[in-house]
């Protein structure tokens, strides 16, 4: 399968805001595990 996209332009990396999401949530449960979040104020 090919993408469309311009020809020259670089390939960027890009995830989409719902991945951002999972991937922030990921590394906050990480950080409150380890414990180096002791309280999350929400």
């Amino acid at each position: 399968m090919s993408e469309s996209r311009a020809p020259g332009s670089p390939k960027t990396f890009r995830l989409s805001l719902d991945a951002w999401a999972v991937a922030a949530a990921f590394v906050l449960a990480l950080l409150v595990r380890s414990g180096v979040l002791k309280h999350v104020p929400w």
